[in-house]
């Protein structure tokens, strides 16, 4: 027996069903997790779920032996626990129940879970994809390349969907697929596959030829996977091989407990896109454009000219809500101006969803999509836009402004900027930062910048609000800001950001694959794990993120934190923005999870359960 299937991370997002009621909720809700640490000492985490009264306390009832009588070890109002008295040396093993407290009153939140002794700290739990392990030359590479969560078969624990081999090929710098890509979905409770998706030769190796979604879109408490299929693929001679111009390309949506077709619709077509490169950007994105049910949203275009279209579906069939193009009548002012990454975020709090297509925030709350505000140039409104994105990041950036905030680096016109959404102007677009409506540019005049991030990485009254990170491509400039744009730090990298230890402050993923705050020493080193990170999200225990990340045997990991905390947070995954960008984890270049803006994490908080996804 697998030593993966004695550590059960339970979690459940509390779903709805077709006409908008809650569905059944799993015993295992919490999303309990317990890890042996030793042989004498078991960490545990769950949840604080939305509709948790503020006085709750949570009890924790342990058997000492698999089938005797559970007792209760602790009473806590806090969401995790190391018991360090468990009866392991024995090799039997215990089993764990967490209830709930209100009012005198106990109610049962988690079925009791088996827990063995381990000789080493357990700090997270294996998934096996099985890949064969990796090879040392970087063309032959077989393994994992994106993860994404989600509860698949409805059991309330989060599953992975994940896609491989690794062959990033960029379309602008073409050369043939060794072989073909397949989604393989990772069965979240046992952590063994449970079905394969071979995406043919019709879709060619690289980020760009296969976004992908997980995310449930008809409501019945189980997630389909959507992404772009060619099952008849045109294609033609290039240099040293065929590469693919045309044929079926399809919208497809899978099954997520077997794998199986359910639905295909057109994927937009290639025609006006320019040439080769222009036409295989592609990605995907969820919104809850009317507020109420998910949508996916197809974007094929990102330099120049683009196709955007919603699709619903309703467990049959697809149906399409809209289409826009920069190829539209009158709308050719907004070529050019797409980025690498999707982002759905509800900006103007009516409850409905904008999408972000680069420096353009699309309204598609009714049957027709409308530009709602684009970021023009200073002083060439209605006519340039600020250009192609390369990061786009949204969150409370400024707490002193209405949020959530806009960060963008645009890679056209090498700076890196800052937008407040606090004063619709159809004319002006964005709102720059300052209140005059005069630019506020965090970099400027720069030469080629190309990544970028923002997080809040230092607290207190001398940093209010959230960091910003630029670096230009050649390495010259490499900036950490506060949000007013004043330098922190250079010579500085930011590569991946994680709340890691339940603090204000966010944490730092380096370069190494080490944990640490700003300008302190790591917490958490990786250590014998392979450091790239496939996914950061809170998929197990109490509010604190976790790490995804690959190892060199071809398996991933889920890395949790196992240090206890004396804190209660509702989990970001009860914002939906935060869901969303997690559904789209398989989609262009992603990196933390947008949060929405801590004002809308509070408000989220306080939400009844039956509004969350």
């Amino acid at each position: 027996m697998l030593r993966s299937q004695w550590i059960l991370p339970c979690l459940c997002m509390l779903a709805l069903t077709a006409h908008g009621q809650p569905a059944p909720t799993p015993a295992d809700s919490r999303g309990l997790v317990a890890l042996p640490q030793g042989k004498r000492s078991v960490f545990l985490a769950w949840r604080l779920l939305p509709d948790d009264p503020q006085d709750a306390t949570f009890r924790l009832y342990r058997s000492d032996t698999p089938n005797g009588p559970l007792n209760l070890i602790v009473e806590t109002p806090w969401t995790s626990h190391l018991d360090q008295s468990p009866d392991l040396i024995s090799g039997r093993g215990v089993r764990y129940q967490l209830r709930v407290l209100h009012q005198g009153k106990e109610v049962l939140a988690i079925d009791p879970i088996p827990v063995v002794p381990q000789d080493d700290p357990v700090d997270g739990v294996p998934l096996a994809t099985d890949i064969e392990p990796e090879v040392q030359t970087v063309d032959a590479r077989r393994h994992v390349d994106r993860c994404v969560p989600a509860d698949l078969d409805g059991d309330g624990v989060l599953d992975y969907v994940v896609i491989f081999p690794k062959n990033s090929v960029d379309p602008h710098y073409w050369k043939p697929s060794k072989e073909s890509l397949k989604l393989r979905a990772i069965n979240g409770r046992t952590g063994r596959p449970m079905w394969t998706f071979d995406l043919g030769k019709g879709i060619e190796m690289g980020v760009w030829y296969s976004p992908f979604v997980a995310y449930d879109l008809d409501g019945d408490g189980k997630a389909e996977v959507v992404t772009k299929t060619n099952d008849r693929p045109l294609m033609a001679k290039y240099k040293e091989g065929h590469r693919v111009i045309g044929g079926a390309e399809r919208l497809t949506v899978l099954d997520g407990v077997t794998g199986e077709v359910r639905a295909q619709a057109p994927w937009p077509n290639r025609g006006g896109l320019g040439d080769y490169n222009q036409q295989n950007r592609n990605l995907l994105a969820v919104a809850y454009l009317d507020g109420q049910r998910p949508a996916v949203v197809v974007n094929r275009g990102t330099y120049q000219h683009a196709k955007i279209e919603a699709w619903l579906f309703d467990g049959r069939e697809l149906s399409l809500k809209w289409m826009w193009s920069t190829l539209d009548e009158g709308m050719a002012k907004y070529a050019g101006s797409g980025a690498h990454n999707s982002l759905a975020a509800d900006i103007d709090g009516d409850g409905m969803d904008e999408f972000f297509w680069g420096c353009v925030c699309l309204d598609g709350d009714g049957d027709e999509a409308r530009v709602k505000w684009a970021v023009w140039m200073p002083g060439q409104e209605d006519v340039f836009t600020i250009g192609h994105v390369d990061t786009l990041a949204l969150g409370d950036i400024r707490p002193d402004l209405p949020g959530p905030e806009v960060y963008y680096t645009i890679e056209h016109h090498s700076v890196a900027n800052l937008y407040a959404w606090n004063t619709p102007d159809p004319r002006r677009g964005a709102v720059y930062v300052q209140a005059d409506g005069t630019p506020h540019w965090v970099y400027t005049n720069g030469k080629h910048v190309h990544s970028g991030a923002t997080a809040d990485v230092l607290t207190g009254a001398d940093h209010p609000g959230w960091e910003c990170y630029y670096a230009e491509a050649d390495g010259s400039v490499s900036r950490l800001c506060a949000a007013d744009g004043s330098i922190i730090a250079d010579n500085f990298q930011l590569p991946k950001t994680i709340e890691w230890d339940g603090d204000e402050a966010v944490e730092i993923i380096d370069e190494n694959g080490n944990i640490h705050d700003f300008s302190q020493p790591p917490i958490f080193k990786m250590g014998a794990h392979a450091w790239v990170a496939m996914a950061i999200g809170d998929f197990v225990g109490d509010y604190r993120e976790e790490m995804i990340v690959r190892r060199p045997d071809g398996s991933l990991k889920l890395l949790v934190n196992t240090t206890p905390i004396e804190a209660r947070r509702v989990s970001p995954l009860y914002e939906r923005t935060y869901r969303l960008s997690l559904a789209a984890y398989g989609s262009g270049y992603t990196g933390a999870p947008s949060r929405g803006g801590r004002t809308w994490m509070r408000r989220a908080e306080t939400q009844p359960a039956s509004d969350v996804r």
